[in-house]
């Protein structure tokens, strides 16, 4: 059986990227998106090839938002000061004293 091409294990080539000379079989070939540049290269100047520039390939079905989604609610916080009152009646007067170290607070309507 012969082979269509010689084996080359002392044949020289040179980086395409670096220029530097290399053995022919130590050179790699460049892939770039899933194909092959037509470049050979050494280790050094190898890139990998990046998954990110693969987008799009694979399918991908990552939905982000809820159907009928049931947030978290917050009461608000209510006080009333003096005689207790009813939330709907807004005739109250709101009278307050407190002191705290030399601060005095009065509030009176």
């Amino acid at each position: 059986m012969t082979r269509p091409f010689a084996q080359g294990k002392k044949a020289l080539g040179i980086c395409d990227r670096c220029g530097f000379t290399y053995r022919l079989v130590e050179l790699k070939e460049q892939i770039e998106d899933a194909r092959l540049t037509g470049l050979l290269v050494c280790d050094e100047c190898l890139d990998e090839d990046q998954p990110q520039l693969q987008l799009g390939k694979i399918p991908i079905n990552d939905p982000q938002a809820l159907q009928n989604p049931r947030p978290d609610r917050v009461e608000p916080y209510v006080f009333y000061a003096g005689i207790p009152q009813t939330p709907w009646d807004y005739n109250y007067q709101i009278q307050g004293l407190g002191s705290v170290g030399f601060v005095s607070i009065s509030l009176g309507v």
